[in-house]
């Protein structure tokens, strides 16, 4: 059928062929070319004498690498795979000048013909770019929030120095048939456990989890800015702060993309101290345990005097005060009049997690307690 403009004296009827769905947002080929050799969409410059050349300054290229990646906990399905885009150059492994994927028993994965890691999921090369890509999304966050504030330094691991610039390595089957995952300054690496829990045949793989991975980052995040925190003899609280900017971190990586807010609008009606994935910390691994909060809950009310002195109870505390900030400005900031919801969740989770890390920084180097950080924060 030969496609026409629709004049002002045509009748409108339903009977109409439709035409192709590409075919109605897209130019037709023929007018492309025509624009393209007429230059219609050129800007007029300054006048050039005959035979000298543009001057044109040539947009920078924008170098990246798309990854297929949990964009949550396997276990919540609102979320699902997708797909994201990680600014910067990313080889084989995969791996860049900061983060190496270092596990033996994963063949190094390769990009595809466009440059991208999208693989399969369930299978190690996907576990592989999943974990290197909420690593990588982590430690990008939190350095653009120091340079938003002024800070140009980099994010140093702990063991970096003038001499010493190596990799943080990530190991997702670095703990075979244990139930736990952990961040380990003497190895310069993360490593992840996987097991089957009990009375179920199915295998929880820690390094699928959304929050776990990124929990473990912010350790060596937080390492490379306070070394004296992770020391054995450091008070419950100092030890309590990390676990805390642990779970944090999963929360403001979360707040840091908008499809994880839309969907945590969405999921609580703007309402965040309804039930959300959002404060359910490490869902699948809390199910495997008999949870049905996830392994912790930031959207709680405990005090100290309920929490004792076990660093990842006692991290709970911590936690829930910055989580009654974050709905309470959040409650104030809306203004569906004027703004879409989830832009002002995630406009005021990036004040907040800026606010949360330059305290942390001005605590004290060491025994910081709460009380250090949040006066830092007022």
């Amino acid at each position: 059928m030969e496609q026409r403009a629709l004049l002002p004296d045509d009748p409108i009827t339903t009977e109409r062929d439709q035409p192709p769905v590409a075919f109605i947002p897209t130019p037709s080929a023929a007018y492309r070319q025509h624009r393209k050799a007429a230059q219609l969409l050129d800007q007029p410059g300054t006048p050039r004498r005959a035979g000298e050349s543009s001057s044109e300054v040539p947009l920078p290229y924008a170098f990246g690498a798309r990854v297929l990646m949990w964009k949550q906990d396997p276990s919540v399905l609102d979320m699902d795979t997708r797909k994201a885009f990680l600014p910067g150059i990313v080889l084989a492994g995969p791996r860049d000048a900061r983060i190496a994927s270092g596990d033996p028993g994963i063949s190094p994965v390769e990009p595809n013909a466009f440059g991208d890691f999208v693989t399969m999921p369930d299978t190690p090369q996907f576990d592989a770019v999943h974990t290197f890509a909420v690593v990588r999304q982590t430690l990008t966050m939190y350095q653009r929030s120091l340079s938003s504030s002024g800070a140009e330094m980099p994010l140093p691991w702990q063991w970096n120095s003038s001499i010493d610039t190596a990799p943080l390595q990530v190991f997702p089957y670095g703990l075979p048939n244990v139930m736990n995952a952990f961040y380990s300054r003497t190895q310069n690496c993360l490593k992840f456990g996987d097991f089957v829990p009990s009375g179920q045949s199915e295998r929880v793989f820690t390094c699928r989890s959304f929050d776990i991975v990124a929990h473990e980052t912010g350790h060596a995040v937080l390492d490379g800015l306070k070394p004296h925190w992770l020391l054995a003899d450091a008070p419950p609280q100092t030890g309590g702060l990390h676990e805390s900017f642990g779970d944090l971190t999963a929360i403001f990586l979360a707040l840091s993309q908008l499809d994880q807010c839309e969907a945590v609008v969405a999921q609580t009606k703007a309402r965040l101290h309804d039930k959300t994935f959002l404060a359910d910390i490490a869902e699948q691994f809390g199910l495997a345990l008999g949870s049905t909060t996830g392994l912790r809950n930031a959207d709680n009310d405990l005090a100290l005097s309920q929490a004792g002195t076990q660093v990842h109870a006692i991290s709970q505390v911590f936690t829930g005060g910055v989580y009654d900030i974050l709905a309470d400005l959040f409650a104030l900031e809306r203004n569906p009049a004027l703004e879409d919801d989830a832009a002002v969740l995630h406009r005021v989770a990036s004040y907040l997690r800026g606010l949360v890390l330059r305290a942390l920084i001005a605590a004290p180097d060491i025994a910081a307690t709460y009380a250090d950080v949040v006066n830092e924060m007022l």
